[in-house]
């Protein structure tokens, strides 16, 4: 994104849109330790690099919608 980062993006969501559903985050890298502190509670999953199959994607979206 030109304009801001990832971690931007989320601030901005979670402080103009703090109605919307919760943020599933699939990063180009793996996250680290110092990411995961930078997320701050804001994001509800962080699918990795190696776990964006679709059956995961869709679990993770069924999860979040049932509350599972």
């Amino acid at each position: 994104m030109p304009e801001m980062d990832g971690f931007e993006f989320i601030d901005y969501l979670r402080q103009y849109h703090q109605d919307w559903a919760q943020i599933v985050v699939s990063p180009g890298k793996d996250v680290t330790a110092e990411d995961r502190l930078r997320f701050n509670g804001a994001v509800e999953t962080v699918l990795n690099k190696g776990e964006r199959h679709a059956s995961n994607i869709e679990q993770a979206v069924k999860s979040l919608l049932t509350g599972l």
